[in-house]
């Protein structure tokens, strides 16, 4: 594919591809408080399996799993889905309406969480849905020479990010 530059979330997979990282994240379980009344509280993550509606990010025909590190021990579940898409803001919404849990980047539900739309849930332990290696990748063929273009790009990318995602 001709592309000069691509961004990802979460890193590419090893290839003959260049990357940077923007910006470091960290997925996060969050709930409104509607969802969390009257519904047992979470204390470890196979919670999330009984009694509660997941809200998750669609990335093929199977059930998702969500993994969760804690202390060096790893816990993977297959979550079953109140309701899956492949947009990280009907799911940011669906949540702030009380329709479940989600799984989403920490930068997309900052202001959620800081008004009280949104609750943390489960603060104790790094949670994805893919690998633990988080944050907005720039990519790029490994060429050697980036175009002059595609440079000033990229580094205006770099100052203005932070910028609209909010401090980090």
């Amino acid at each position: 594919e001709e592309i000069d530059l691509e961004l990802r979330i979460g890193p590419p997979a090893a290839g003959p591809l260049t990357r940077r990282l923007l910006l470091r994240s960290e997925r996060i379980l969050v709930a409104s408080p509607g969802y969390l009344a009257g519904r047992p509280r979470l204390r470890v993550p196979s919670d999330l399996l009984a009694g509660h509606e997941c809200l998750t990010y669609w990335m093929g025909p199977e059930e998702p799993i969500w993994r969760f590190l804690r202390d060096g021990v790893l816990e993977e579940h297959r979550i079953a889905s109140r309701f899956a898409g492949n947009n990280g803001e009907v799911l940011r919404e669906l949540a702030i309406a009380g329709h479940g849990i989600a799984l989403l980047d920490d930068y997309t539900v900052r202001e959620d969480l800081a008004a009280g739309r949104l609750h943390r849930q489960l603060p104790g332990w790094q949670a994805t849905n893919a690998g633990f290696e988080g944050g907005i990748y720039a990519v790029w063929r490994a060429t050697g020479l980036l175009p002059a273009k595609t440079r000033a790009f990229l580094d205006a990318l770099v100052e203005a990010l932070p910028r609209l995602v909010g401090p980090h």
